[in-house]
């Protein structure tokens, strides 16, 4: 006999995709679409009851007509901004309606989620400024040293240059930084006739290859080549 249970239609569940991000569609549905509700919503609340103070410099279009596709645009655009922003505490196929919400109120409040990116953005911006100027001073200090250690006749502040210089490589982790060291350090081996030098530079080089890139490792090795000839 046919179990009946299996004549129960099942509601219809849509198959799971491994793959959490977006689709064009999906992004216009969840979030473009509804910054655009919120973006509408912000003007519809603002000719019901409009601010108590009018702006020294009006708009030239303050009629509905005129500012409702702005503010549907820019409510639009606020969701996917906000919503790439807040992408990492997001996981979207678990939590569409969420999503809908949230791109909701995005567009609603637009001006701040347009104020804030702009303050992220700078603050990323002062952030790269300030890897860079870190960058330039380590590497004007690398320069310094390697010139310290060419120019000086004593094998022992020969030696400490190239501990140093390693030190600072090791400590940086920035590739640039690190390619400039090994240069330095082939550098330093070089000019130096003493074979304890060379020594110690092949083994500075050596260390910083432990843990160097793929690239870095090449630069090292041809190197340590060059030292050993």
């Amino acid at each position: 006999m046919n179990n009946p249970q299996s004549n129960i239609s099942k509601p219809y569940e849509p198959e799971a995709t491994s793959s959490e991000e977006m689709t064009m569609n999906e992004l216009v549905t969840y979030v473009a679409a509804p910054g655009a509700v919120g973006g509408l919503t912000k003007i519809v609340l603002e000719v019901v009851q409009p601010p108590s103070s009018s702006p020294v410099n009006s708009p030239a279009c303050s009629s509905f007509l005129c500012l409702l596709p702005a503010n549907l645009f820019l409510g639009m655009i606020s969701a996917v901004i906000g919503t790439f922003l807040l992408s990492d505490v997001l996981v979207f196929r678990k939590s569409k309606f969420k999503v809908i919400g949230l791109a909701l109120t995005l567009g609603l409040f637009f001006p701040s989620v347009f104020s804030t990116a702009s303050t992220i953005t700078n603050l990323n911006l002062e952030v790269q400024e300030a890897t860079q100027q870190k960058t330039q001073a380590i590497q004007a200090t690398i320069a310094a040293k390697e010139e310290l250690g060419i120019v000086s006749e004593d094998i022992k502040v020969k030696q400490e240059v190239i501990q140093d210089i390693e030190a600072v490589a090791k400590e940086s982790k920035d590739t640039t930084v690190q390619q400039q060291a090994v240069k330095s350090l082939e550098d330093l081996g070089t000019n130096s006739k003493n074979q304890s030098v060379k020594k110690n530079a092949i083994s500075a080089l050596e260390s910083l290859k432990l843990d160097a890139s793929p690239a870095l490792q090449n630069q090292v090795n041809q190197s340590i080549n060059n030292l050993k000839k």
